[in-house]
């Protein structure tokens, strides 16, 4: 008989379904993990660009209302609001994708002494020591994401080959 997959590691997991579950049919397996099974955050895809997000406090579409998920003063709102989208609608991304973070709360789904990666404030900062011309950033920004880290590096081996690209 078929079966469903759970798979979950620090505050991050995906729940796979054997087959497709209809909208409806989500909607209350997501309302039911939130609710009897404590899960903090359930998400699943829905249109392209968008996802829905389900707490305790009710389902939310993202990334228009991230910040009931994730906190009004979140200091990178719309990019972690682009991230989650991007997690659901990831080609490897279960029929659900969990969440054991709440706003202001980090949380595991295994006994972890110690995790990173949920979204939040914390996890979401970092810092980078690099020389004054390492990158560039996009105009209006103050803070470096990963891809700039990526571009600037694949920018510099590339000049440092001969490459010029």
């Amino acid at each position: 008989p078929p079966c469903v997959i759970v798979a979950a590691m620090g505050p991050l997991g995906h729940i796979y379904a054997p087959e497709g579950v209809a909208p409806e049919a989500r909607h209350q397996l997501a309302e039911a993990l939130v609710r009897e099974a404590k899960i903090p955050v359930v998400m699943a895809a829905a249109a392209p660009g968008r996802a829905r997000a389900w707490t305790a406090e009710g389902a939310f579409e993202l990334p228009k209302e991230a910040h009931k998920v994730v906190g009004e003063d979140h200091p990178y709102l719309t990019e972690i609001a682009d991230d989650l989208v991007s997690l659901c609608h990831h080609p490897d991304a279960g029929t659900f994708v969990i969440s054991a973070w709440r706003a202001r709360t980090p949380g595991t789904f295994p006994m972890e002494f110690g995790s990173h990666a949920g979204p939040g404030h914390e996890e979401t900062s970092g810092f980078a020591h690099l020389p004054a011309d390492a990158l560039t950033l996009p105009k209006g920004r103050a803070y470096v994401r990963n891809d700039d880290l990526r571009t600037a590096a694949r920018r510099i081996l590339a000049l440092n080959s001969g490459g010029g690209r």
